[in-house]
């Protein structure tokens, strides 16, 4: 991720989990949008590593993050906007944090996602 990539990420990143779940009647994700932000801003700390995808016109769609600072690596929160979902950008996100652990020798990487995802 860049930089001026992070700010539409952590949009995309507040606005998926929040709407997901508002519509199971959950608390926000986030309770401010900055958090997500935050999140994603440790793409310049040591031990993470923050990738996006792009549409084909090059404008962000989505994220995903490992946390690579531990035997065991962490993978998310990964987002996807929902207009440019199913057409592989979160398969391609899971690939790359896959490609990411392997290239640094983590042999397990831990997702957590919500039991209700959609």
């Amino acid at each position: 991720i860049k930089d001026e990539e992070v700010d539409i990420a952590a949009k995309i990143c507040n606005d998926s989990f929040n709407s997901l779940n508002a519509r199971k009647g959950d608390m926000p994700e986030f309770a401010i949008p900055q958090i997500a932000k935050m999140i994603l801003a440790n793409h310049s700390r040591p031990g993470f590593t923050v990738f996006v995808a792009l549409d084909s016109e090059g404008s962000v769609i989505g994220s995903n993050m490992i946390d690579y600072r531990d035997e065991i690596a962490g993978m998310g929160p990964i987002t996807v906007d929902p207009n440019a979902q199913l057409r592989g950008a979160g398969k391609a996100l899971v690939a790359a944090v896959q490609a990411e652990a392997k290239k640094r020798g983590v042999g397990v990487v831990r997702l957590c996602a919500t039991g209700f995802n959609e």
